[in-house]
């Protein structure tokens, strides 16, 4: 039995987000924000260490036009320097300074007595012009120039630098200041306030520079033969363009909000402007912005912030450490909100089965498929909806074809039905078997397949507010009383007039009327629902369109399966004939890896549930009755099982003769292997292993179940001659699941000593809810 277990007696959701909750020591618990902080300080560290084509040539042409500029004033010096020479040829010349030019000519006829000297020189060029001779005696000029001339000049320029740094330290602070208070005003959702300050803000920046400017390029040449006062100019210039770019991109986006926040959003419904409208003007906007912060980052890149005054190093510092993450978020949005005008319809009209997964009876993508709606969309918008009064039923029983269920549901239904179709965890693998469940049953087909729990609208009430539902069934809709009242209505309607799901129907047309009647502030909260669900896996994406579909995959809202580069584990629950039980269920999942001296490495995984139910309640009060089924690496050796408990064999229902293997289910399931001691059941799905069982737990009661097994690779194999080696493993998250505690511990022999790890602050044990995919690694020396 687990030794983390809470004292509550009625848990929720919301209380399930941290570990304590659980009892487990806070220093086990991993700090999210210092993963996060790290990883992008990681990410920071990699990116600096190269420039992209992109960047060197941008710095590049930059370093072109400075050259050219800079020879261009080089060009006007010479010419008034030139102009300044002839000017003081015409003063009078002194006595002696006569008399050496008249004996210097004497010498000079003496030396061209031969004729065909003379006559030579008749043709020639009165001055002629020789590069080897000027370089000849420009060269001695310089070296004593820089000798004798360096350090007054440099001097000189120093103090201009210093008579300047005012003005420009002034400035700057006045354009930081216009930054801070743009940013306030568009929290505020003042946009155009925020675009003035934003505006003034570059406008400064750009004086600032100006300013930086005024140094002549010779003066720049010379500060920048002193190493330090080189690099402060570089520093404090790049600091500016950085500054400018930043304000810049501020403006761009606070332009576009500006234009949003003015958008009539009632006026969707009328045809008169698409939902999508919304994504174009946004994607418009961010393509400026984000090419302004790419050239920030390039420019920081550039800064190096110990040269700058100590008051603003870590400033510097911080900035240079999160642009280049804002830079890749900004390239991350810009793909988003292209894949969004592809889901919504924006060039040409898409047709969805939405499916409401009821997570209170688990199944592996989410929950038992009760119903669902076949929603046609353009351009964002809504045109129709059609929900069948009873549900997956209404369809499920026009099936053409008589296939036989996967043995487990044998419980239940022997016949494959839509309702039962969601059987992988692998999302992609069963919308498609839906999707094919729902043609055979004489559905159209769709375009993709979105799924979502009943989370979500419970959620999306707490935005909206309450639907009157008075006249309808007389009952107002809360996220207090949604499911409760959803869910009884269901069983009642279904016995009295085979509409048990009607009620969803009548609802969601209200729930799109006061969304689209919301306060434009309150838009905000909606999309960080959604994120929030996406990244959760509560909301599940599948797309026939493979390059839209493979878009989803890379945004990790597809619900795959995931490959990983050591050791795996997802465990995945099915309720089957356990009622609406799985809110009330608290699992805790132990994962022990013990590495031995040769590097061989043996798991157990402990899976804890406790029924929380009550008893007396209709829905919760039922036994809970799961499938458990545990995937760990292909080719993973079974050692030993321990707590399955099989139902009884009379309460499976026979299949009738004339039901069909299904070709699918064959092909991915292949041949299973029962374990006689443990009655755990061996297979192989989706490039893992997989160990299955049943778990049954009465309420107020707690089950656990055991597998041990060996991995099958060990640390350093095949690689003798490398003293590192590597070990890590990655916990998915099963879709809709209840954020189950995760508890994982890595034992290392004596042999083995510890070089690196992420987290940074993991100490061999890792705790998390895993409401989200987790992930730990070590890199290890072999002695």
């Amino acid at each position: 039995m687990s030794p983390y277990k809470n004292k509550q007696t009625k848990p929720t959701r919301k209380n399930r987000v941290h570990p304590s909750y659980y009892g487990v020591p806070t220093d086990n618990v991993l700090d999210l924000k210092a993963v996060s902080a790290q990883k992008e300080k990681e990410e920071s560290a990699i990116k600096k260490q190269k420039l992209s084509r992109k960047e060197k040539k941008i710095l590049k042409l930059k370093e072109k036009q400075k050259k050219k500029e800079d020879f261009q004033r080089q060009v006007e010096a010479k010419k008034k320097a030139k102009a300044l020479k002839k000017n003081k040829s015409t003063r009078p010349i002194k006595k002696d300074v006569v008399k050496k030019e008249k004996k210097r000519k004497e010498k000079s006829v003496v030396k061209k007595e031969k004729p065909e000297k003379k006559a030579r020189a008749k043709h020639a060029p009165k001055d002629a012009f020789s590069w080897g001779r000027l370089a000849g005696s420009l060269v001695p000029f310089i070296i004593i120039g820089l000798v004798i001339i360096l350090p007054f000049a440099s001097s000189a320029y120093y103090k201009k630098l210093e008579d300047i740094k005012g003005s420009v330290l002034g400035i700057s602070q006045q354009a930081i200041a216009n930054l801070k208070v743009g940013g306030e005003k568009a929290v505020n959702m003042d946009f155009s306030g925020a675009d003035l300050e934003f505006t003034n803000s570059v406008e400064a920046f750009q004086e600032a520079d100006a300013q930086l400017n005024e140094i002549n390029s010779a003066a720049s040449t010379l500060i920048k033969l002193v190493p330090k006062k080189g690099e402060e100019l570089d520093s404090a210039q790049n600091l500016l363009i950085a500054g400018e770019n930043i304000a810049g991109a501020a403006s761009d986006l606070s332009k576009a909000f500006d234009v949003l926040n003015n958008l009539d959003i009632e006026s969707f419904e009328n045809d008169e402007i698409g939902l999508t409208s919304v994504l174009v003007v946004g994607h418009a906007s961010l393509r400026p912005a984000a090419y302004k912060v790419h050239l920030a980052r390039v420019a920081m890149d550039n800064v190096d912030p110990n040269v700058l005054p100590e008051e603003y190093q870590a400033t510097a510092q911080m900035v240079k450490d999160q642009l280049p993450a804002l830079e890749n978020n900004l390239k991350q949005i810009l793909s988003l909100t292209e894949t969004m005008l592809a889901i919504l319809g924006h060039e040409s009209p898409k047709r969805y089965l939405v499916l409401f997964q009821n997570n209170h009876e688990i199944r592996p993508t989410g929950g038992f498929i009760g119903s669902l709606a076949l929603v046609d969309i353009d351009k964002g918008n809504v045109k129709k909806m059609e929900v069948p009064g009873g549900g997956s039923y209404d369809v499920s029983g026009n099936i053409n074809m008589d296939i036989e269920s996967p043995k487990p549901m044998h419980l239940i239904n022997p016949h494959w039905e839509l309702q039962d179709a969601n059987w992988w965890p692998d999302f992609p693998t069963s919308a498609q078997k839906i999707e094919w469940f729902y043609e055979k049953s004489g559905g159209p087909s769709v375009d993709g397949i979105i799924t979502l729990t009943p989370e979500i609208i419970t959620e999306m009430l707490k935005i909206t507010g309450p639907i009157d539902m008075e006249e309808e069934y007389g009952v107002t809709i809360t996220a207090d009383n949604f499911y409760d009242i959803v869910q009884t209505e269901a069983e009642k309607k279904y016995d009295e007039t085979q509409e048990s799901k009607k009620i969803i129907g009548d609802m969601a047309p209200k729930l799109l009327d006061q969304l689209f009647s919301m306060e434009k502030n309150d838009f905000g909260q909606v999309i960080l629902l959604m994120y929030k669900a996406l990244q959760e896996r509560d909301i599940l994406l599948y797309f026939n369109n493979k390059y839209l579909q493979q878009e989803i995959i890379n945004l990790g809202w597809g619900g795959e399966m995931k490959d990983a580069p050591k050791d795996y584990l997802m465990v995945v629950d099915t309720n089957i004939a356990g009622g609406k039980t799985d809110n009330v269920i608290e699992e805790v999942i132990e994962h022990t890896a013990d590495v031995k001296h040769d590097g061989s490495v043996f798991n157990t995984v402990r899976v804890t549930r406790t029924h929380k139910g009550d008893p007396e309640d209709v829905f919760t009060g039922a036994k809970n009755i799961d499938y458990i089924r545990i995937y760990v690496p292909q080719g993973s050796t079974f050692i030993t099982g321990d707590g399955f408990k099989d139902p009884e064999d009379e309460l499976f229902i026979e299949p009738e003769d004339y039901l069909v293997e299904d070709e699918d289910l064959k092909e991915i399931s292949g041949n299973v292997i029962i374990e006689e001691t443990s009655s755990v059941r061996i297979s192989e799905e989706f490039g893992k292993t997989v160990y299955a069982g049943w778990v049954q737990v009465e309420s107020g009661q707690t089950a656990t179940v055991t597998v041990s097994y060996q991995l099958p690779f060990q640390l350093g194999e095949g690689d003798i001659l490398n003293e590192f080696d590597s070990y890590s493993v990655l916990f998915q998250k099963q879709p809709g699941s209840w954020d189950p505690l995760l508890v994982s511990k890595l034992y290392l022999p004596a042999n083995y000593e510890k070089v690196w790890q992420y987290p940074a602050d993991f100490t061999n044990e890792y705790s998390a809810v895993l409401n989200v995919d987790r992930f730990y690694g070590v890199v290890l020396r072999r002695e």
